[in-house]
């Protein structure tokens, strides 16, 4: 009588034959940003799904959400003000190699190409107005957490400010890793050695694997070190 396991989505392993898994979705110019601080942020239900095999790796960019905000009484001098600053950050970013911007915040971000000035200022904190933008900062090779951000904000920090313009940074701070699904490879390859191991352990018949055609999910587990994973399930019969 052949009896099943449930362990942990199909993957088949008898023999040491891998079948062939069709990926719906192009992982190659997928990021993943996670919110991260002064404490590290889970989704409790992801973490306590998260399979047996994993990936830990360092994360590629920091993203940090800022205004400039001005205080000028006279709202047409706060909105030159803010425009000359939405000028001057573009031109910086632009030459500097390792940072680059959007429009927005990091809920609701806009390529800063197609972003004009007026699709940001706004003018509803009384005698303040602002523009909203992210700087995305290349994290480099052992650099820290906490140098990361304060480059980010000193690149930002040392743009020339006009009239009573200042920059603003939200306390909270994010992390991503990109190409994300140039780790698929590894990941499957680890998930196919695991099958086989199962299966010489268990005496198995057949040992399957469900739910490889999912999205790698990352989650942050350091200051600057993501987990990455398959969601999948594995089931034994013997």
């Amino acid at each position: 009588m052949l009896k099943s396991i449930l362990i942990a989505s199909t993957l088949v392993c008898m023999s040491g034959v891998t079948a062939h898994i069709a990926v719906a979705q192009d992982e190659a110019i997928q990021e993943r940003v996670v919110v991260t601080g002064s404490r590290i942020s889970r989704d409790t239900q992801i973490g306590s799904n998260k399979p047996y095999i994993t990936q830990k790796v360092r994360a590629d960019f920091m993203v940090l959400s800022f205004d400039f905000v001005s205080g000028s009484l006279d709202r047409l001098e706060r909105r030159q003000e803010l425009e000359t600053m939405f000028e001057r950050v573009k031109s910086a970013v632009g030459e500097a190699p390792g940072f680059s911007l959007e429009g927005g915040d990091i809920s609701e971000r806009y390529p800063i190409e197609t972003t004009m000035f007026d699709d940001l200022f706004s003018s509803n904190y009384g005698s303040f107005s602002s523009i909203s933008l992210v700087l995305k900062v290349d994290v480099k090779e052992n650099e820290l957490f906490d140098t990361a951000r304060e480059r980010g904000e000193a690149f930002v920090e040392a743009i020339e400010l006009a009239g009573r313009a200042q920059s603003r940074f939200d306390e909270e701070q994010y992390i991503g890793v990109r190409d994300i699904g140039r780790h698929r490879d590894s990941l499957l390859k680890a998930i196919d050695d695991d099958c086989k191991k199962l299966k010489r352990i268990f005496g198995a018949d057949k040992v399957e694997v469900t739910g490889l055609e999912s999205e790698i999910v990352s989650i942050p587990v350091g200051a600057l070190t993501m987990e990455l994973f398959i969601p999948y399930t594995i089931s034994i019969t013997r």
